[in-house]
């Protein structure tokens, strides 16, 4: 075995891992007679991880494919063949989830784990993807401590389209690993694997193998169904009844003896003719009813797989018209925000909004020109305020009718202004008033989105019920698939 700079990692998962077990373990293991040991072969189903050209391989799933010394020869092209049919069949089941066939799994019960010629020969075929792998399986390996009973390895040579090259080729070990168990369905087929014990079932069924119901129907062999033929000893009955019986046995005993002898070879012989036909009759009923069960246990099978198929799409169908309804609620709640803004906008453009805002700006320059008034009286004032100090001691006489004029203007200015305050006072009002008129209409908008909500939450609670009610009817049909593998179980267990 050869030094190589992979550096990949690869992962066995905890079901993938068991089926490899039981199917090296049904046809190898040390409680088998070594003259009875058998080698088995399997495809690994798995994906990829990683950017390198040879990548991380995840073996998420194994197909026992069969067993006996065929594997130890070249793979044929029918066997190839197979392989790719097979390798459809697995796209078909675990594509959405891209899986695919990663590699291929073998045993070398007591022979020790290593690649052989024919090994590497057949490895081109898996290694045409450069992460291919093959996983050797030995049983003797699993009594040291801490062995898994495996090895994975990969061939150095990266260029396989010579096959003389690739069989030149070392090969590799691979470093790999096995997750423990995480769910509680791993335990499931522990239980499994028992009560397949208990019943004398296989611990695992091979691709297309199916069960002989009637293997243990006991048909005897042609020897055991012959009788012996019942012989009289003529000579110890004459020797008996020979003194003075000769001339008696003579014309009596002898011809009795052979009639009687011919009497039994008839009996004989038609005893074998009914046993064999007996026989032949076993067996063609044992044959005929087990060709029946297999065509039966393929057909259901069959069916069984395509039920499972059917209600894959029926709940993958239901799931997206459960994703259509969340996208379609998103949607409505998105055109209500986009209908409550535009209310807004709306509400905001109103002509009573834009009176107020007119009214508004018409007050500020009313104040803008009062200020300016006011303003200039009080320049004006000033100036006057002057010139009355200017004329004061001119015109001393003219006094009091200056101050009672001046208190006049004052007076009249005041006036002036505090109905002038009024008016603003009555617009800001007027303009408080209108604002809680606003205010109220924003709050009856308000309402009235608080008022939608409801539709939408029983909507909501609606798609929940029926995700609810989807959920059990996918959980009714397993329990009817359950149902269904208990029956063919049961069948299994009646013909035995």
């Amino acid at each position: 075995m050869g030094k190589s700079s992979d550096q990949s990692i690869v992962t066995i998962k905890p079901l993938a891992y068991y089926k490899m077990l039981l199917h090296v373990l049904r046809f190898g293991s040390k409680y088998i007679e070594h003259s009875k040991l058998s080698e088995v072969m399997g495809v690994l189903i798995g994906r990829l991880e990683g950017e390198d050209e040879i990548k991380n391989v995840i073996v998420e799933d194994v197909v026992p494919v069969s067993h006996g010394g065929t594997i130890e020869v070249k793979f044929s092209v029918e066997q190839l063949g197979a392989f790719g049919e097979l390798d459809t069949k697995i796209w078909e089941q675990y594509g959405d989830l891209g899986w695919f066939s990663v590699g291929w799994m073998h045993s070398h019960p007591g022979l020790g784990i290593f690649f052989s010629g024919t090994d590497k020969f057949n490895q081109i075929f898996w290694q045409k993807n450069p992460t291919g792998i093959g996983i050797v399986f030995d049983h003797t390996y699993l009594d040291k401590p801490g062995d898994l009973g495996f090895r994975v390895f990969r061939l150095d040579e990266t260029n396989l389209d010579d096959p003389s090259l690739a069989l030149k080729s070392d090969y590799h070990e691979v470093k790999a690993i096995v997750e423990p168990p995480n769910s509680h369905e791993f335990y499931l087929k522990i239980m499994e694997l028992i009560n397949a014990v208990h019943t004398g079932s296989p611990q695992i069924l091979e691709l297309n193998e199916t069960v002989d119901l009637f293997s243990d129907v006991f048909i005897p062999e042609e020897e055991q169904i012959e009788s012996k033929l019942p012989e009289i000893n003529f000579e110890e009955i004459i020797s008996t009844l020979k003194k003075g019986m000769d001339n008696f046995l003579e014309l009596t005993i002898k011809p009795m003896a052979y009639l009687l002898n011919t009497w039994g070879q008839d009996i004989v012989n038609k005893i074998y003719i009914n046993n064999s036909g007996m026989r032949n009759d076993l067996k063609e009923i044992r044959d005929k009813l087990s060709n029946e069960i297999i065509n039966l246990q393929q057909s259901f099978n069959y069916d069984l797989q395509n039920d499972l198929k059917d209600i894959d799409f029926y709940v993958d169908d239901k799931l997206e018209e459960l994703d259509n309804e969340k996208e379609n609620i998103k949607e409505l709640v998105n055109n209500s925000k986009e209908d409550f803004k535009t209310q807004i906008d709306l509400s905001f453009k109103d002509k009573a909004f834009n009176q107020l805002l007119e009214e508004n700006t018409r007050i500020s320059n009313s104040l803008t020109e009062f200020n300016k008034n006011f303003l200039n009286n009080i320049e004006n004032l000033e100036r006057g305020s002057n010139a009355i100090k200017k004329y004061t001691e001119r015109y001393k006489s003219l006094d009091t009718l200056i101050q009672s004029n001046l208190n006049t203007v004052q007076e009249d200015l005041l006036t002036s202004f505090n109905k002038k305050v009024s008016r603003i006072k009555g617009n800001l009002n007027n303009l408080n008033k209108e604002t809680k008129s606003y205010l109220s209409d924003l709050k009856a908008a308000i309402i009235l989105l608080e008022s939608s909500k409801n539709p939408i939450k029983n909507k909501l609670k609606t798609l929940q019920t029926e995700n609810k009610d989807l959920q059990k009817t996918v959980k009714d049909l397993r329990s009817e698939n359950q149902e269904s593998l208990d029956k063919i179980k049961k069948l299994e267990k009646g013909g035995e």
